[in-house]
C-alpha cells in the first residue's frame, strides 16, 4: 500500500528528531503484522550504526512470547536497557 510506504519513509526523520531531543542512541518504530503475531522494523535511527541490520527485521511472537505478552498488555514499553529488562530481553 503506497500510503503505508509513504508513512514508513516519513518516520525516519521523526525518529532522528526524537533521538536528538531525548538524547538517546536508538529510536525505532515497529509495526505489527500477521494478526499481531509478528513485528517488523519500519524505521530506525541508531547512533551505533546497527540500523542497516535491523531495518526490515521481523520478529515472530513464538520466538519472544514474553515480549509480545508485554506489548499486548501495555500501551507502550519504556525500557532503559532492553537487554536487561525482563519484558524485552529475549
Amino acid at each position: 500500500d503506497s500510503s503505508a510506504l509513504a508513512l514508513d519513509h516519513a518516520l525516519g526523520p521523526g525518529c532522528s528528531l526524537i533521538a536528538r531531543e531525548l538524547g538517546v542512541d536508538r529510536v525505532g518504530v515497529w509495526r505489527f503484522g500477521d494478526r499481531d503475531r509478528s513485528l517488523r522494523c519500519v524505521a530506525l535511527v541508531d547512533r551505533e550504526g546497527d540500523a542497516a541490520r535491523t531495518l526490515g527485521l521481523q520478529i515472530a511472537a513464538e520466538d519472544l512470547p514474553q515480549y509480545f505478552g508485554a506489548l499486548h498488555g501495555a500501551r507502550h514499553l519504556a525500557a532503559d536497557d532492553a537487554m536487561d529488562d525482563e519484558r524485552t530481553r529475549g
